[in-house]
């Protein structure tokens, strides 16, 4: 090849390379970035707020696609975005924090935190700022009420599955010492804390009555909920509302009734309910909401626990091995003093009760047992069947309370379970409470039903002799009021779907009756029922003709002795 292609292809080749170079030195990006991170947080600062910051991410250089922003708690990271800025550009990601505990926070947002991209200047890639989160104020919820001249007082505590099973039996069952919990107006209280309890961490009020006839009721609850939220279910029921400032705090107002106010507001971390009812339509909630007063009940409550000594070691057992403690109430008036303990577990959800009253008489008289009764020595317990609000039956559910009656103190163990094991939580409440092994004499319980049978077709009588429970059989007798003979051709006694035919062919004189004993089918399902109720079917023959006589038969369950 000729010497000078060969140099010209040479000079060719450098002259390229040096364009090249020109232009990577004079396309090259020039990263100049900055980060800055602010926040809508004031101080102060309380555990389960949430403070929303904007990570602003500023663009002096060239343009930049798919930057990481990493956003940093304590160092541990939070969340990562990927963001694209335009040269001589600012934007802003959004991000935010719940907290979980009181104590100081370092919140920081980085760049490019792996190094990806050659930025001129490191140190404006991250930022950092701190937060001191205030510990929440003591739960003395009874400086929200007045505590002169009260007649009556039930304190209480939450945490999340106790707020919300309380408030669930307290909205479908009318129990005193649930509606209590939820008391004014415990319509919309209830549906609050249904809400409100994911978001709730814990929650304490207290319920009053006093001596002029009205009532007061304060709930505090601690979580990510405000007053906001409690003003929007009541404005579910139609309920109007206004805001005023008081005491350094926005407070909304609501008139749930010509006799109810209710009040809402935060402060010092709790987000506090305030209800007053006053049959006279004078002062409101209002004042209590934007007042403090002395605590002096909860003194009460304290003295009237040391003054039985016997009561905390009580509670501290009666609750079910391998539990879950949610919640517990004190009561306290005049003559009674209580206590009690709310747990649960896979099973269901439980609140024993222990009750001092001297009033209560635990002679050896029988008292009557509208459920299943149990007794055995000291230990006697009766368990019923709540029956939900309007008298409808629970749907998959049972809610059974025990009772046993001391000449010292009264037991009760409420267990809200699924309906097919409604008969193993009275076994279960009896176990729980003669474990607590009490020195006191107990009322004795009996049964307050009588077995009884009804024939629509009041010319053929219906009785129930006997009923054996071991098998399902009733021993029938049946009177024939006609006035000729009739032929019992069969009989089934069943409930709804399982109609099975006994067949008889016997004939019944003129007011001549027939013994029968019949099976009575049903469902092998327990359930603890005071009484069980059949439907029951008649065929008979009476002047050549057949016919069909249509009633029913209950007996009593005797229960466990």
């Amino acid at each position: 090849m000729d010497k000078n292609v060969v140099l010209y292809i040479g000079i060719a080749i450098v002259a390229v390379a040096v364009v090249l170079v020109a232009a990577l030195v004079l396309y090259s990006p020039n990263y100049d970035l900055s980060v800055k991170l602010v926040t809508n947080s004031t101080q102060p600062v309380y555990p389960y707020q949430t403070a929303y910051f904007g990570i602003v991410l500023a663009n002096k250089g060239s343009a930049v696609s798919n930057l990481v922003v990493g956003f940093y708690v304590n160092g541990a990271e939070q969340s990562y975005s990927k963001v694209s800025i335009p040269a001589g550009k600012t934007v802003a990601v959004e991000t935010n924090y719940t907290f979980t505990s009181n104590g100081p926070y370092q919140f920081s947002a980085v760049a490019d935190p792996a190094h990806v991209l050659p930025i001129k200047d490191r140190n404006a890639t991250s930022y950092s700022m701190g937060i001191n989160v205030s510990q929440a104020e003591q739960a003395n919820i009874f400086t929200s009420i007045p505590n002169r001249n009260i007649t009556y007082t039930q304190s209480f505590s939450f945490a999340n599955a106790g707020f919300e099973s309380s408030s669930a039996i307290a909205d479908r069952y009318n129990i005193t010492m649930f509606n209590q919990l939820f008391a004014i107006p415990q319509q919309i209280v209830t549906k609050v804390a249904e809400n409100m309890f994911p978001t709730t961490a814990y929650a304490n009020g207290a319920y009053a009555t006093y001596a002029n006839g009205t009532a007061a009721y304060t709930l505090w609850m601690q979580g990510v909920e405000g007053p906001q939220d409690v003003q929007y279910v009541a404005s579910t029921f139609q309920v109007p509302s206004t805001t005023f400032a008081a005491s350094n705090r926005s407070i909304i107002f609501m008139r749930t009734s010509n006799t109810t106010s209710m009040c809402a507001s935060y402060d010092q971390g709790w987000t506090k309910i305030v209800s007053y009812f006053n049959a006279s339509n004078g002062s409101t909630c209002a004042g209590m909401a934007s007042a403090s007063f002395q605590p002096t009940e909860a003194n009460v409550l304290v003295q009237a626990l040391k003054a039985n000594p016997d009561v905390p070691v009580y509670r501290a057992r009666f609750t079910y091995t391998n539990t879950t403690l949610v919640g517990s109430t004190i009561s306290y008036s005049n003559s009674t003093f209580g206590v009690s303990n709310m747990f649960y577990n896979s099973y269901g959800f439980f609140t024993s009760v222990i009750q001092a009253n001297p009033s209560f008489n635990s002679s050896n008289s029988t008292r009557v047992c509208r459920g299943l009764a149990y007794a055995n020595g000291t230990t006697n317990v009766c368990s019923t069947y709540m029956v939900p609000r309007g008298g409808l039956m629970a749907n998959g559910y049972a809610l059974i309370n025990s009772t046993q009656i001391g000449s010292r103190y009264l037991l009760q163990l409420f267990s809200l379970v699924n309906q097919t094991a409604a008969t193993t939580a009275h076994v279960n409440g009896v176990s729980l409470i003669r474990a607590l092994n009490i020195s006191q004499n107990t009322t004795r319980w009996g049964s307050a039903f009588t077995n009884y049978c009804k024939l629509l077709n009041t010319s053929i009588g219906c009785g129930v002799e006997a009923y054996d429970y071991a098998n399902n059989t009733a021993s029938l007798n049946f009177t024939n009021r006609f006035s000729a003979p009739i032929t019992v051709n069969h009989v089934a006694c069943y409930v709804p779907g399982l109609a099975l035919n006994a067949t008889i062919n016997y004939t019944v004189g003129v007011n001549q009756s027939v013994h029968l004993r019949v099976t009575c089918s049903n469902i092998p399902i327990p359930v603890a029922s005071p009484s069980t109720s059949y439907l029951l079917l008649l065929n008979y023959t009476y002047g050549g003709s057949m016919a069909n006589a249509y009633g029913y038969v209950n007996v009593t369950n005797p229960g466990f002795g």
